[in-house]
């Protein structure tokens, strides 16, 4: 059965989300990246989605 999971990576500092990851309820796996802190790199959130997708070790 498919589940809906949501992570924020935020800055300690500030306490402003960084990156959110969410699955979306499928049977496929789908997933939105959102990345609204400019400071970040974009290949940084994408491998940081990647990791988290591998930590579900399915």
């Amino acid at each position: 059965m498919p589940f809906v999971l949501h992570v924020d990576v935020v800055d300690a500092v500030t306490g402003r989300p960084v990156m959110t990851s969410e699955r979306q309820l499928a049977i496929r796996d789908r997933y939105t990246v959102t990345v609204p802190d400019a400071r970040l790199d974009l290949r940084v959130a994408a491998s940081m989605a990647v990791a988290l997708d591998a930590l579900q070790g399915r």
